[in-house]
């Protein structure tokens, strides 16, 4: 499954370029838009956390629920 993330400085904020993001063992930064496109599988149901970071700014994650795909 593949996902894509966009890193802002807040709510509806402006993107920010060159962030780390973190999604299990997989890694990449973001592009001039902001964004980052992270492909992974999953062996269980469950909540993960895509982290993101970079200096000058405060680190953040937000949460994802995997759902069974039966």
């Amino acid at each position: 499954t593949c996902f894509r993330v966009t890193v802002r400085t807040g709510r509806g904020g402006a993107r920010v370029v060159g962030s780390k993001v973190r999604f299990g063992n997989h890694r990449k930064r973001t592009n001039a838009r902001g964004r980052a496109r992270i492909c992974r599988r999953f062996g269980e149901p469950g909540r993960y956390k895509v982290k993101a970071k970079k200096p000058g700014y405060r680190r953040d994650f937000a949460r994802v629920r995997v759902r069974s795909s039966l």
